[in-house]
């Protein structure tokens, strides 16, 4: 009998993501291919796909009422981006479904698929946290050359292990 794999949950089981509150995301460019740009010194330089990347996370708030990009960054294989769910007079969308409609947006413009299957979230908690988050993706192009994702990526000296 063949093994069949299961992909493992990356949403928490039972959690109401409609839930008012800040959600970190992190969504990846189809085989973190570095797509979207480059980073030149400590910048990120969008190519056109980039810029199309950039309008689609702009236009979450017009397409999602109750829904508002805090912070965001286009990196040349990925992007991180909070997102702010608001309860108002109705109930906002999910996160997932708000994620789903901006990868699907930026595809259609595109017109390829650009993004890997599913993303990675974290619901922000305390204040700290999204402190802490803003920051992340403020300084998240400075941090681009010991990326592992960029292929670019200056070496790191081994470790003395001569003791």
């Amino acid at each position: 009998m063949e093994r069949v794999e299961r992909r493992q949950r990356l949403r928490l089981k039972d959690f109401d993501y409609a839930t008012p509150g800040g959600y970190f995301v992190t969504v990846c460019a189809r085989d973190q291919r570095c797509v979207f740009g480059r980073i030149q010194g400590d910048l990120m330089t969008p190519n056109r796909l980039g810029r199309l990347v950039e309008d689609a996370l702009d236009g979450i708030a017009e397409f999602h009422p109750g829904v508002d990009l805090d912070a965001s960054v286009v990196m040349p294989s990925h992007v991180h981006a909070i997102v702010v769910v608001d309860r108002l007079r109705f109930r906002p969308p999910p996160v997932p479904a708000v994620i789903g409609a901006f990868k699907a947006r930026a595809s259609r413009r595109a017109g390829r698929a650009l993004w890997q299957r599913g993303y990675f979230d974290r619901v922000i908690r305390t204040e700290v946290e999204l402190l802490a988050f803003r920051e992340y993706i403020s300084t998240n192009p400075l941090r681009w050359a010991l990326d592992r994702e960029n292929p670019e990526r200056e070496p790191r000296e081994p470790a003395d292990r001569a003791g």
